[in-house]
Parts: C-alpha cells; structure tokens; sequence
C-alpha cells in the first residue's frame, strides 16, 4: 500500500504522515458526527412519544 498512499499523497501535495492523520481525523469526525445525529434523532422520537410504526 506504500506505494499507492505515496502517490495520493504526492498528488495532494502533503507528505505521507501528514495525509493519513487527516485522513483519519476526517474519518473519525464524520463517524462520531453521524452517530450523534442518530441518537439525537432517536432520543427526541422516544420523548415525543412516537412509535417505529408512526415513522414518516
């Protein structure tokens, strides 16, 4: 895979280190990001008092 990276990095103009920890910050931040919309979302269907069935 070095090489594979390499070339991407080189493409993006940022050295190897540099592209993978943004990388994994990017992708890190969208999975927690997208499981906060999820529970935020379920948790004010719970309060509300709406069942599964009455899901738009």
């Amino acid at each position: 895979y070095r090489v594979a990276l390499g070339a991407l990095s080189s493409r993006a103009g940022t050295a190897l280190p540099s592209f993978i920890l943004s990388f994994a910050v990017l992708h890190e931040g969208t999975a927690v990001a997208s499981l906060i919309g999820i529970f935020y979302v379920l948790g004010v269907r719970a309060s509300s008092g709406a069942s599964a069935v009455d899901w738009p």
